[in-house]
């Protein structure tokens, strides 16, 4: 097994060790995207997302499912129900799509639904292309409006740069992977090799302030073009595969569950 196998399985024992049954884990953020950093100046994290199954006794009790994000030794996870990850799969939210796309992901059971799951991604951007652009068009604004925020995590950066460089960075990465979607029906994690040093260097805050906000006027008026542009192509969304989707993830509950009963 390899080290990032290790970091997989270390990750999924810490998930059980919590009280969950972890079905699946993967990486998320950075890695994934060909943008970790790894020097004196900035040590990139292993973050990662994990779903989990409910037991029977969750279902039974109506506890709310499981969406909490704990500490690891050089990172984070966000520990997601199933129901919840799949929801917010269904509405295009690219962070948990991200999650099924990447090539770096440890299955725990249940492998054939989850592989068949992970298969119908290209479908569901087909049939759900303009909820995808809307989307991140919507994250992209939120993060400008976090980039100044005056927050305890980030006090030290904004007193010192005026903004937080890594929502900028996030801005410019969602625009970067909107294009590549309208040029190319895909999402494509790996930011183009010709993006890297801009979006590395809007990670470190190597722009003053107005630089940055003369950047974004332009990224907006991009990212609304290509929002446009999806709309027209794709037109309003559909929801025959994200209903296969929703449906194999309420099928891996009741298998878990039946399994489960002996237990009870």
């Amino acid at each position: 097994m390899d080290m990032l196998g290790e970091r997989f399985c270390a990750a999924a024992s810490h998930v059980a060790s919590l009280g969950y049954t972890p079905v699946y884990v993967s990486l998320h953020g950075s890695q994934n995207y060909g943008l970790a950093i790894h020097t004196a100046e900035y040590q990139s994290d292993y973050d990662f997302k994990c779903i989990v199954l409910p037991s029977l006794w969750d279902l039974a009790e109506g506890k709310k499912p499981a969406s909490l994000t704990v500490d690891m030794q050089d990172g984070q996870m966000d520990i997601k129900d199933i129901r919840v990850f799949m929801d917010s799969v269904v509405k295009m939210n690219p962070s948990y799509l991200e999650s099924l796309a990447t090539d770096h992901a440890w299955m725990f059971g249940h492998q054939a639904e989850m592989e068949r799951i992970r298969g119908l991604v290209p479908e569901l951007l087909k049939q759900r292309g303009t909820a995808f652009a809307r989307v991140c068009e919507g994250l992209f604004e939120e993060k400008e409006r976090r980039m100044c925020h005056l927050s305890p995590s980030v006090k030290e950066k904004i007193e010192r740069f005026g903004y937080d460089g890594k929502q900028a960075h996030h801005m410019y990465r969602l625009l970067v992977m909107l294009r590549g979607f309208e040029e190319s029906g895909e999402m494509r994690l790996c930011a183009p090799e010709n993006e890297r040093a801009l979006l590395t260097d809007l990670k470190l805050n190597r722009y003053g302030l107005e630089d940055v906000q003369d950047k974004i006027v332009q990224w907006k008026r991009e990212i609304q073009a290509l929002r446009m542009s999806i709309e027209r192509r794709y037109g309003e969304p559909k929801d025959e595969t994200a209903r296969e989707m929703i449906h194999l993830s309420r099928a891996m509950i009741v298998a878990h569950c039946r399994r489960d009963k002996h237990e009870v």
